[in-house]
């Protein structure tokens, strides 16, 4: 793990390639963190040390190592099909155990992709969410009360969630709050 912490170093000073070879050195020593931030870098890196085929398995193989971070990316590359085939039901599959291990932007991710077909799904998600303190969350389901969408429409609790959202300096409740003049 030594090499890990010159690797997150060498991150700090822009050295890519010298942090993709010493997190390579660590890779497989059954640390999904080191895996994680491996399989990060090599999916957002630059060439020539851009591999995103080998980033997402990294990054699969953290999030059955049981690292939340990994569980949540996992599941965004599986809904948007970065780097993986598109696979809605995988992708819902790791957003939830990322949710459960306590990544609250995972239900958000949940109730965003559940929106437009399943509302009242949804708005389950996003309450997850709104509990762990998530701002978006709470702009999304504050959307779903103000439109009475799978869920009975309030406009009391939308306003409130608009404000809660906002106090937490989420800049589309703030200038939706403003357009309500409030």
């Amino acid at each position: 793990m030594a090499n890990g912490r010159y690797a997150f170093q060498a991150l700090v000073r822009n050295d890519v390639a010298s942090a993709v070879k010493m997190f390579r050195d660590e890779s497989g020593k059954n640390c999904p963190m080191l895996d994680y931030w491996l399989g990060y870098i090599l999916m957002q890196a630059q060439p020539p040390n851009k591999d995103t085929v080998t980033g997402a398995k990294l990054m699969e193989q953290a999030a059955k190592g049981g690292y939340p971070e990994a569980m949540y990316s996992t599941g965004f590359m599986y809904l948007n099909g970065l780097a993986v085939n598109k696979d809605e039901a995988v992708a819902k599959q790791w957003l939830l155990k990322a949710g459960k291990a306590g990544i609250p932007t995972a239900y958000t991710l949940l109730g965003n992709a559940d929106d437009k077909g399943n509302p009242t799904q949804a708005a389950t998600y996003y309450q997850q969410a709104v509990d762990l303190g998530e701002p978006v969350a709470m702009y999304h389901l504050a959307l779903l009360y103000r439109d009475g969408r799978g869920v009975t429409k309030n406009n009391g609790l939308s306003t409130d969630l608009l404000i809660r959202s906002s106090q937490l300096n989420y800049a589309p409740a703030k200038q939706l709050l403003n357009a309500k003049g409030k």
